[in-house]
């Protein structure tokens, strides 16, 4: 509803058109646009105001087709992606209200369901059984426990085991760090001409590093092809500079010296660039 709200007053006082991009750190819906607009905000103002707009959606998930990847479980994602989709069509088609489902939606929120039920299995039967808790003196009796001391020796056992499993789910490489904060790739959504945000990229946390996808195609028409590469040279790379102008890792475009070409034309011996020579 945020989004909906800050995008229509953009449109209004005119912070829109084919020379901004917008940056956000993630999006509620792939199809928010058109699941939130509003009468006083149609989906029309509000991908207008959107435009140029890529987003960091966490955690990175399987595709649904994965029929390779081994997951906890010894399941692949396309076949826990089979099950959840058959079980939710057997709610909304009696309803008729499976046009509300939007597939992404679904399967970020249904897998990392997956994966946190896989994780408290797998903390748990190791807590149980790799020593800890025979070493606090807890048995699986004492899991219902009301003694305050136990289930602070519960809680704490389980919390190390939680932190220390590692394991392939729907959401990548479960795993993580000291601090007990998840070590997980996130993905690069973008929204498309239809309105709806699609996966075009996948930022690698440990290497800062983005793998794309697909070329981008702005809002003026015009496609830009990605270089691989790491992720602080990304944001220079978005915006190509106009005629006359260069690029700085500080500043983005600025005006060209006094007779030099702008760095991405052709220089010497090249072709023509037209007005990117500034006298």
């Amino acid at each position: 509803i945020e989004a909906v709200l800050y995008y229509c007053a953009a449109v209004r006082l005119g912070f829109f058109g084919d020379h901004l991009i917008y940056l956000t750190p993630m999006w509620d819906s792939r199809n928010w646009v058109s699941l939130y607009a509003t009468d006083n905000c149609l989906p029309e103002t509000l991908s207008k105001g959107v435009g140029n707009s890529l987003s960091v959606l966490s955690p990175f998930l399987r595709e649904t087709d994965d029929a390779t990847t081994t997951l906890a479980g010894f399941r692949t994602p396309s076949a826990v992606w089979s099950d959840m989709w058959a079980a939710v069509q057997g709610l909304c088609v009696p309803t008729g209200l499976c046009h509300l489902v939007e597939s992404g939606d679904l399967w970020s929120i249904a897998g990392t369901f997956y994966d946190a039920v896989w994780l408290s299995a797998l903390g748990l039967n190791a807590y149980l059984t790799l020593g800890q808790a025979a070493s606090d003196g807890i048995t699986v009796d004492d899991l219902n426990t009301t003694n305050v001391t136990k289930q602070n020796q519960i809680y704490s056992g389980l919390f190390t085991s939680l932190m220390g499993q590692d394991f392939e789910g729907v959401s990548g490489r479960v795993r993580f760090d000291s601090s007990g904060q998840r070590v997980a790739d996130m993905t690069v959504g973008y929204m498309n001409s239809e309105r709806l945000v699609v996966d075009v990229g996948r930022i690698f946390i440990e290497t800062g590093e983005i793998e794309w996808a697909s070329p981008l195609t702005w809002s003026d028409g015009g496609t830009w092809h990605p270089p691989g590469g790491l992720f602080d040279k990304v944001a220079q790379a978005l915006v190509v500079c106009p005629a006359g102008y260069e690029r700085n890792d500080q500043d983005g475009c600025v005006p060209c010296a006094a007779g030099e070409r702008a760095v991405e034309c052709v220089r010497e011996g090249g072709e023509e660039c037209g007005e990117d020579v500034r006298t």
